[in-house]
């Protein structure tokens, strides 16, 4: 219930973290009735076995690094507020 009717205030296409800071569906979203132990194997049964995605996850999650930047976030928000 709550899902649902939060649903309609959020307007994102993406709810992970990662995806938001990359601007891409980077990892999967197994959200609500997606998320399910075969679709959870699938998914990890292809991030093991496609070296081509693995290739772009990692990049992706490189790039997110190094949008965040290094140690001292919370000082540089601080400076920025």
């Amino acid at each position: 219930l709550e899902y649902r009717v939060g649903r309609r205030f959020v307007n994102v296409d993406t709810f992970a973290m990662v995806n938001l800071i990359a601007g891409e569906p980077l990892v999967p979203e197994l959200i609500q009735g997606g998320f399910t132990a075969a679709r959870v194997a699938a998914e990890i049964i292809s991030m093991l076995t496609d070296a081509g995605r693995t290739a772009r996850i990692r990049q992706g999650l490189a790039e997110v690094r190094r949008r965040l930047g290094g140690p001292g976030a919370s000082r540089r928000a601080a400076s920025a507020i």
